[in-house]
């Protein structure tokens, strides 16, 4: 089951399927706005399963359960939410970032990782997400 069926079968959808909620209601026009390519869709659902499959190599045991993975998850899409609105867009300079887009920030949920959110600026306060890596699968 991914992200998606998840947050179906609760009735809600968070903010990084705001993109299609928008749509099916007919909502257009929206100013300040971040959309999601299908692959920023897919990094998440990935992220989420590393999360509730990842153990420590010394003691086999997993850090994160059920709910702490869709916590992580909900708090990365809610500093996704903001990036529309960041005073600054840093230009991405490693190569590797540039296949995915012009532009990135960082999002650090603790002190061993950090995110970097790839996108692109689609005109003047909207912002399209194209990936989603952590410090470790960046190549220099």
């Amino acid at each position: 089951m991914n992200l998606k069926e998840i947050y179906r079968q609760k009735d809600m959808l968070p903010a990084m399927f705001f993109g299609q909620k928008c749509e099916e209601d007919g909502i257009r026009n929206v100013e300040n706005m971040v959309s999601y390519s299908e692959e920023a869709y897919e990094d998440f659902d990935v992220i989420f399963d590393g999360l509730l499959n990842w153990k420590d190599k010394k003691t086999g045991q997993r850090h994160l359960n059920y709910y702490e993975g869709v916590d992580y998850i909900d708090r990365m899409q809610l500093f996704c939410e903001t990036i529309d609105k960041a005073n600054y867009h840093f230009r991405t300079k490693y190569e590797y970032h540039r296949k995915y887009g012009g532009f990135y920030q960082t999002y650090q949920p603790n002190s061993r990782t950090t995110w970097y959110i790839i996108y692109n600026i689609i005109s003047d306060s909207n912002v399209l997400i194209n990936k989603i890596m952590n410090n470790y699968q960046t190549v220099i």
